[in-house]
């Protein structure tokens, strides 16, 4: 919807903004807003066709990034290499292996949604000049996850969730504010 009319656009198929850093974060702002259809449809894109499209005009992505993506679509689709994705993300996102971001930030943003996180998020943004940048209020990848761990104890009575933390917003994690606004 663009100005409250729903609007039909010609796809021009995939272009350098067709990216892991891109599928990544439309994926958990999909997840966050429990879009469900538009998550799956996101985990039908092959991980080949973001890594060949976001590096069309040189660009580089930490080879993490796609097992993550990888991951996160295995995980949606129930497909099997969750583990083997999982376990190569978290091995190539490791500070001693980066090759492309700052070893601090995989430590600490990149690596933790895979791992611990909601303290080392807070550490990283509240060091320096970072702790007025908006970008570390919320951790979208945590919260995220966090929302789908929540929904999955809603379905499923063996699985516990029990996480609080003023980085993941109540009401987006618990889903209160379902259907208040048009998307």
């Amino acid at each position: 919807m663009i100005n409250r009319k729903l609007r039909r656009t010609t796809a021009i198929g995939p272009w350098y903004c067709t990216n892991v850093g891109n599928w990544l974060q439309a994926f958990f702002l999909a997840v966050v807003c429990r879009e469900q259809q538009r998550y799956r449809d996101l985990c039908e894109i092959p991980v080949d066709l973001l890594r060949e499209a976001g590096e069309s005009e040189g660009t580089r992505y930490n080879p993490s990034s796609y097992h993550w993506a990888a991951a996160l679509q295995d995980f949606v689709l129930h497909r099997p290499g969750l583990a083997e994705n999982l376990t190569a993300a978290m091995e190539l996102s490791t500070p001693e292996r980066a090759e492309i971001s700052d070893p601090e930030y995989l430590n600490k943003i990149t690596f933790p949604p895979m791992n611990q996180g909601l303290a080392l998020h807070g550490d990283y943004w509240t060091t320096g000049e970072r702790i007025n940048d908006i970008d570390g209020i919320v951790s979208l990848p945590l919260l995220a996850l966090a929302c789908l761990g929540y929904d999955t104890a809603e379905q499923n009575p063996d699985f516990h969730f029990d996480v609080e933390s003023g980085y993941l917003p109540k009401h987006l994690l618990e889903n209160s504010w379902y259907g208040e606004f048009p998307t």
